[in-house]
């Protein structure tokens, strides 16, 4: 591992759907390997990320979590999504 901190991650997969079985299989295959539709804050407050979107705690570098999304990505759709990475306070500051 790369680092010593865990850090809390959101992925955010863009792909071109070709119907609500994309979407399913993304969940599945991405809850599957880890991945959370929600993030707690600091507070313990759970948050719904959104469609496509995935929360991970983790002690990989942001780059790692991209490549490990996007070869889940790629399982699950059969081509590799393009996939967009935040820290969680990047991703809540993106929210506001």
């Amino acid at each position: 591992m790369s680092s010593t901190s865990l850090t809390r991650y959101v992925v955010t997969f863009h792909y071109q759907e070709k119907g609500l079985t994309d979407l399913n299989k993304l969940t599945s295959t991405i809850t599957e390997a880890g991945f959370s539709p929600t993030l707690n804050d600091d507070e313990g407050k759970p948050h719904e990320l959104g469609t496509n979107s995935f929360g991970i705690i983790s002690a990989l570098e942001e780059s790692e979590i991209k490549e490990l999304a996007a070869g889940f990505g790629e399982i699950a759709l059969g081509e590799r999504p393009e996939v967009e990475v935040l820290n969680w306070e990047a991703y809540q500051q993106q929210q506001k």
